[in-house]
């Protein structure tokens, strides 16, 4: 799966994607008007997600994705926002949080003072569908 931490300042994305087989490496940050966007769970909803984010975010035009898979977008200075199975913006704002299937692992290493990379990189050492592939926003 992945694993995306936020620790109120920085966000680490891993570049890992899985069909829980078979590993490989992609391109899961995206920047768009100054802000990062990216997510977990089924890739192929994550870019509908993303695309639907991009074009406005507007409620009649968003379409439930058939998995479960959350699309998340940081702003640096008003922090982290989550998009589920609606249309509804859930906000984390600068409260450290993480994603994925590592998430447990991150947010225990941040509880220890860990920065979202160092997190991550704790996390992709325990879960192995992660990677110690990072991505950094900003």
């Amino acid at each position: 799966m992945s694993i995306v931490v936020w620790d109120g300042n920085s966000l680490a994305v891993d570049r890992s994607c899985t069909d829980g087989v078979t590993v490989w490496e992609v391109d899961k940050l995206w920047e768009f008007n100054g802000e990062a966007i990216t997510g977990v769970g089924d890739m192929a909803a994550l870019t509908l997600m993303r695309d639907w984010y991009m074009a406005g975010a507007m409620r009649a035009e968003f379409r439930p994705v058939p998995s479960r898979t959350t699309l998340i977008v940081v702003n640096v200075d008003k922090g982290l926002v989550k998009y589920e199975a609606s249309p509804d913006r859930v906000e984390h704002g600068r409260n450290k949080c993480a994603f994925g299937t590592g998430r447990a692992y991150a947010m225990g290493a941040m509880a220890m003072g860990a920065t979202a990379r160092q997190a991550a990189i704790v996390a992709a050492e325990f879960d192995p569908h992660c990677s110690t592939k990072l991505d950094m926003f900003p």
